[in-house]
This record gives C-alpha cells, structure tokens and sequence, in this order.
C-alpha cells in the first residue's frame, strides 16, 4: 500500500480506478503482460464484487459437465438477451457468453471452490457457480472468497502492482492526440487518455486541509469504479463538488428521479465519479436511465425505512423460497427475471409498516435528508418463506448470519408463521397446496415450471420481510468489444468491423489508451441484469481490458512484425472472439498478436495458414486486416460456401479444427506462399502505401470480397492523406455479402468521395455473369458495371494500374487485354 503524501507526480503504464472484482482482475491481468501498474481506490478493496451472494455464471464449465448439466454459451447467450428487453449489446453479450467457461476456470486455478451450480431466475438451466458450506456448515460467501483470491494474487506481483488506497478520482487526463495510437483500435488520429488526477481522502477532523491532488501519468488507464446507486443518499451529497466543472451530485436523481427515493444494497462508495467526470469529457454514455431494483432487500424490523439495506441473497429463491402478501397469497412466479418480480412486488405487495411489528418504526429521515425522505422509502413489500429443506439447501450457516442479525426469523410451525405475519393460516395452507398442485402438474398459475423444493403445511418455517432495492446500474460507459472506451465524435470515422456494437449516430470514436470494465460500463445488459451475471462481467471484461491496457503501451513508437513468413517461421496466435453477425456470409476471427505493438506483416490479398496443436492439416483464410493500419489484432474472414444460385442464409461456421473453434483457443500462424502473379497484390499493396495515383481492382470470389473490404478499410482510415482515387469491383456468389459491401460504402460516401469507389455485384443475380464467378469479366462485365469504358479499362492495362484478384478473372481480363499489355492475374 502507498500513500505518496510528498509527491504530486507520479508516473506508471497503466492505472487501474477501483478495486473491485473488474479492477483487480484488470490489475493482475495487465502485470502479468508486463506492465507496470497503480490500483486506486477511494474505500476499501472488493467494491460491490465482495458482498456478492448470487455466484457467477458459466456455460459448458467443467463443473457443469461433472453434474450433468448441459450448458451453452449460445443458450447462455440468449437468456441473457432475453433478460435485457432486447437492449442489450449482443456483440458484448457474446463476448460475456462465449468467455463465461473461461472465467469461472481462472478463478478455480486460484482457489475459489466454485463446485455447487444453481439454477437462478431468467435462466434456462443450471449455470451460476457457487462455493459449497464447509463441512461443518460455515458459509463461504463467494464474493468475498473471489476478491481474497484475487488479492493473494495481487501481492505474487510485488512491486508490479501499488495499490493506493484512500484515494479518490479528480479527472481523467484526456489529450487531443494526432498521433497514431499503439491499441485494438486502428491508426486514427483522436483523443488519449494520458492519465489520471486523484486525491487522497480525509479521514481525520472534518475541518482538515483538503490534500493536494496527485497527477498519475501513464500510457493507459482502466476504469472500474462501479456504479451509481448510492449517488443519491445524504452521506454523498456535495461529494460531486471535487470533480471538474462541479458536476452535479447526484447523477441517480438526474437520470432516475422517479426511482431515487428506494433504498440501496450498495456500498457508500457507489457515486458514479468515472461517469460524471466522462460526462465532462465527453465520453459516450448509454442507458444511464435503466436503473435495477433487486425484488428481496431484507427490511429490518428495528429500521424498516433505512436508506441501506442488506441483499437477500438470490439464491433464497433460486432454492425454493415462496413470496407472499399479507392475504397469504403468492402473486409471481419467484424465478422470473429481476425486473418482473420487483415490478409484482411493488404493484401488488404490501406496504411496508402493514406488517405486524412494524408499528412502532421510526419515520425519521436519515441525516442530510429531508423530512419526507423516510416515509417515501415505505413502499411495497413481501413475505419471503421458506422450509427447512430450503435452509439447508441455501446453507444453514449461510443463513445463520442474517438470523443473528433479526433479519430472518425462525417461525417453527405454519401456524406460528402466519401468526408473525398477520396472515390467516388457512389461506397459507392453501397456497402451499397450490404450489404443491402446481408442481406435480409440472406447471402453476404464475407460469412457474421449475420447483426446486417441496413445501408441506407441516413443515418448519422460516420467514422475512423483503423490499424492492436499488441495486445495479445497467447504465455507463459506451465500450467496444475490446472494452475500450468511445467518445462522442461528430466527424468520426466508424470502420465497419472495428467498432461493433456501438451505435454510429452520433458517431463514436474509440479513446485510446482509455478501458472500463464492471458496471461502470452501459449496454452489456440492457434494460435488467440477470443474476449471476455481475460478478462474471467483471471478471470477463476486467481481464481483457487490462490485457489491452498493458498492450497499447505508447512509450515506443515502433511497431514490432509479427514473425510469420511464408512456409518458415509461425507465430502462436490466440483467438479473441468469432463475429459471425457484422458481415453476412461470413465469419471475422479476431485474433490477439503478441503485444499491442506487433503488427501483422500481411499486405492486400494475404492468406494465412492456421494450424491447431497437435492437427496435421490447417485451413488457410483470407486477411481482413487493413495493412498499416492495426497493432496488436489481425482479422481473417470465413465465407459461408455458395452452391450455385442459393443466397447465402445460414452463418457460416468456424473452420472444423477443434480448439480453433473457441474464443481464447491458441493455434499457430503461418503466411501462405505467394500464389502465382501474386506480384500484381504487391505492387498493388506498395502504391497503395505510397498513394501512387489512380488504381482499378477486379475482384472475384471470397478472396475478391476479403481484398476489397481490405481496400474499403484502409481507405476509411486514411481518408485524411489519400489523393489517388481506387475503385474496385467485386463480383461474387456471395449476394448478402456483396450487398453489405454496397451498404458499407455508400454510408461512408461522404468521407470516401473521389478517394474510393466501389461497385459490387452479385453474380448469381438474373442477367448478371452466371454461377461461376469472374467467368463472363473480359465478355459483359465493363459494360454491365459501368464503372470503366473499355478505353478506360485498356489505358489502365496498358499503364498497369489494373490490378486482379480471384479465380477465373485472369483468362477473362486476358480476352480483352490489348496485345503487349502485361497483366497477371492472382
């Protein structure tokens, strides 16, 4: 720990805000690539991430396959979108799906005993991993396990990593930076974080000196500072007065006004600092209005209307725990998604003081609130029961902790239970005969078709009062699917691949050098967070943003050439993800280079050869890499095959090499030797570069697709210095994929005019070229195009600065080439 009281300046390559489980996992993430790292946090470490209760989610786990259980990332996926009322980002919601296995894998190699799997509410089978009671029935909370292995881990770093504690954020160093910018994102000019301004907090005498701010320089920053709940309780206001412009306070009130007054689960530390101060700077925002009620915070008896209240932990009715009202009746089916059972609860529970022994609650406010605060806070409420069955289910241990606390009380007998909660016993005898009818037909009246435990009137009881908290922001910070931060550019530049998932209008612009990961982050989750879900973001994105953090290292401006050469040297390559949504009919494997300053040194029309271990053959794929324009990712696409004249529909697949199949598999990479008049890509390849006037590009097939996407992107991201103008035209059987092309380019008409011009058609479309793709160019193709007059095309071939790629295009060109024209097709 380091609090450097003497010092105003530090320096470091990256800087982590906030130590809960995003932060901590970026920080051990971001030192083992090599990196120096400074974790700041303004409380204690563990954030929100140590009082989880739900567990983490995994799908196709190790665990899951030892039970039994069948589980897929696809499936995991859709629960997951179902959940977010169709809000949420599904190029984010992949990466959390696809990388869940992965995650809950790490934390076990540290320790963390994640082998009990639960089916919890908005899931379609069993995949929130928690730690099992010790033998003799102690609980082991598995977010406060989670961040103890997570620590451990920290301090094998040593020096690697300080961590500062009792330091809060004053701003983020953002600079207009020109240069190119070593990231996952390409070379464009734009913002860069460069660092970050903290503060140590008082903790003597209110009247004592604010301490001087800190200015902390680095090559990146990762952001993980949480969400927003606690943003409108008394202990925080003018806690917004430190931060730059004196934004406002309370950005829960600003957003949510209507939901304000709700008590929280979260800790005090939960401001939203990082978001107000992007606000400030510009940083793109979404669905900062979606604010999660969890349904079951525990009402004290002894405090009912308190600002703060303890979670009841999901797993109470992931085991079996019926919700009542004061009439006895159930009135949800208690495994619905969080927003449906918090919405039942507050439109048909009951209110809270309605329950015995809540008569003589206190209505005072909590101090700094005023007068009516605390009687606005009495809102609907519920009766949580459950049988010893469910006890021990949950953890007898588990629940003792809130037992003790008054918070779950034992009831013994039905007869009791109802007495305690003012409830007739015949009406609660009914409504477990009803849940026992419901789950012999397999189905209830509420929808509910999975029992996890029986109930009997005989049964001993146990009961609490639960109420609808605040307790998750679905709402913050815009990221890529590299979990690097966008800001709002007017005039920015969107590559078609690059920035997937991020709304174009307005259009947006990744912050270089700058992450965020955890629930300052917007979009993952759409309009309601499924449980089990939050630590397991944090994790997922806390890990890669640190990775990118340490690899967008700027301290030098060289770039290192990935050592791939054609039939020699391969590199090991590991695969990041699989986006086969952003272009139909086809496949982006997104691959990690070994740092974020190696470059791919794959020029136009490259192929490279991949090659699991311990596989004798590989499969060679085309680049979609712009060259020069990359560091630290190279991108090769994967067509669906076209049989004759049918459109393309299905997505395609992953090649069918096993391990290369699967997000954070590693294969090795090797470029593919020259094909022959392969000189026709280079010489294309270095006028490019050098912007030696006009060019045409004939392309044909899924290598003509590939090589004008190439084209396209390079274009984009140059659009700046390029004088020359390139057309291309593709023909191909892929029509979706040609069409996409089409799209693409006219959407960036106003940036590409008189720099690229491209016409794509289909050759499977009536009255165009047949099936064959290129086989009809030197016959139909110029003046069905329109794009050259065959006197263009021929002073183009004679001056060549026609260049083809594609099978079948070199004979057909070659019938209509003037007799000297030297052309060689590729």
């Amino acid at each position: 720990m380091v609090a450097p009281h003497d010092e105003t300046h530090l320096d470091t390559h990256v800087v982590v805000v906030g130590s809960g489980a995003a932060g901590l996992c970026a920080a051990i993430e971001a030192a083992e690539s090599g990196a120096r790292v400074m974790l700041i946090e303004k409380h204690k470490i563990g954030g929100n991430s140590a009082k989880a209760t739900s567990g983490i989610n995994g799908a196709g786990t190790s665990v899951q396959r030892a039970l039994g259980i069948e589980d897929r990332p696809e499936a995991f996926m859709q629960d997951t979108l179902v959940s977010g009322e169709g809000m949420a980002d599904e190029q984010l919601v992949a990466r959390l799906a696809h990388s869940s296995a992965s995650a809950v894998e790490w934390l076990i190699s540290l320790g963390v005993n994640l082998t009990q799997v639960e089916r919890l509410g908005g899931h379609s089978t069993a995949r929130s991993h928690r730690i099992p009671p010790l033998p003799d029935g102690r609980p082991v909370p598995v977010g406060w396990t989670t961040i103890s292995a997570l620590v451990r881990k920290i301090k094998d770093f040593g020096d690697r990593i300080t961590v500062m504690e009792g330091y809060r954020l004053l701003d983020i160093i953002i600079s207009n930076d020109a240069q190119p910018s070593l990231s996952p994102s390409p070379h464009l000019p734009g913002h860069a974080a460069e660092g970050v301004v903290i503060q140590a907090t008082n903790t003597t005498a209110d009247d004592s000196p604010a301490a001087p701010p800190l200015t902390i320089h680095s090559d990146s920053v990762v952001l993980a500072t949480g969400g927003f709940s606690s943003d409108a309780l008394p202990q925080q206001q003018g806690q917004g007065d430190h931060l730059p412009g004196h934004l406002a306070p309370s950005l829960l009130k600003e957003v949510a006004p209507l939901l304000a007054h709700h008590a929280t689960t979260n800790g005090l530390f939960a401001t939203g600092d990082s978001l107000k101060i992007g606000q400030h700077r510009g940083l793109a925002m979404k669905h900062l209005e979606h604010i999660q009620l969890h349904p079951t915070g525990f009402v004290d008896l002894c405090d009912p209307l308190s600002s703060t209240k303890w979670l009841a932990p999901e797993m109470l009715r992931g085991c079996g725990a019926i919700l009542v009202t004061h009439t006895g009746e159930r009135f949800v089916n208690e495994l619905e998604k969080r927003s449906v059972v918090s919405d039942a609860i507050l439109q048909g529970g009951t209110p809270i003081l309605a329950w015995p022994g809540m008569e003589g609650a206190r209505l005072r406010p909590d101090s700094g609130e005023d007068e009516g605060a605390a009687a606005r806070r009495a809102s609907n409420s519920a009766a949580l029961l459950m049988n010893e069955a469910i006890r021990q289910r949950v953890g007898a241990g588990t629940l003792r902790f809130y037992e003790q606390k008054g918070l779950i009380r034992s009831a013994g007998s039905l007869r009791e239970a109802a007495a305690m909660l003012g409830v007739r016993e015949d009406r609660l005898i009914a409504t477990i005969k009803d849940y026992s009818n419901g789950m012999a037909q397999g189905k209830d009246s509420f929808g509910k078709s999975v029992f996890p435990a029986a109930l009997s009137p005989d049964d001993t009881f146990y009961i609490a009062i639960v109420t609808p908290c605040l307790h998750y922001t679905m709402g913050g910070l815009c990221v890529n699917s590299s979990a690097q931060v966008m800001r709002e550019e007017p005039s920015a530049v969107v590559d078609p691949l690059l920035d997937l998932g991020v709304p174009t209008q307005p259009p947006r612009r990744p912050v270089s050098g700058l992450f965020a990961a955890g629930e300052v982050v917007g979009g993952l989750h759409g309009a309601n967070r499924l449980a089990g879900n939050g630590l397991l973001e944090s994790v997922v994105f806390g890990r890669l943003a640190g990775n990118w953090a340490a690899r967008s290292s700027k301290r030098s401006s060289s770039t290192l050439p990935l050592p791939i050469h054609p039939g020699g040297e391969s590199a090991e390559l590991r695969l990041r993800e699989i986006d086969d949504r952003t272009i139909p009919g086809c496949a982006v494997l997104r691959f990690d280079l070994p740092s974020g300053r190696h470059v791919a040194n794959v020029g136009l029309g490259g192929r490279v050869l991949l090659k699991p271990p311990h596989c004798r053959n590989g499969v060679s794929l085309p680049v979609l890499t712009p060259p020069s324009s990359f560091t630290g990712v190279l991108e090769l696409a994967l067509f669906a095959t076209v049989d004759g004249d049918t459109d393309v529909e299905q997505s395609p697949r992953p090649p069918p090499l096993g391990c290369v199949c699967a997000p954070g598999s590693v294969v090795s990479a090797s470029l593919e030797p020259p094909q022959e008049g392969a000189g026709d890509m280079q010489r294309l390849d270095r006028m490019v570069r050098k912007d030696d006037g006009v060019k045409c590009v004939v392309a044909a097939g899924n290598d003509g697709l590939a090589l004008a996407l190439q084209l396209m992107r390079y274009a984009l991201h140059h659009h700046d210095t390029l004088r020359g103008m390139l057309q291309v035209i593709v023909i191909s059987a892929n029509c979706r994929c040609c069409q996409y092309l089409q799209k693409t380019a006219q959407q960036h008409r106003s940036v590409l005019e008189g720099r690229f011009q491209l016409q794509a058609k289909c050759s499977d479309e009536d009255g165009c070229h047949g099936d064959v793709p290129g086989a009809a160019v030197g016959d139909g193709l110029w003046e069905c195009d329109g794009l050259l007059e065959s006197v263009q095309l021929a002073k183009l071939m004679a001056q060549q600065r026609l260049f083809l790629c594609g099978v079948g295009v070199k004979d057909a060109a070659d019938a209509t080439a003037d007799e000297g024209a030297r052309i060689r097709g590729c």
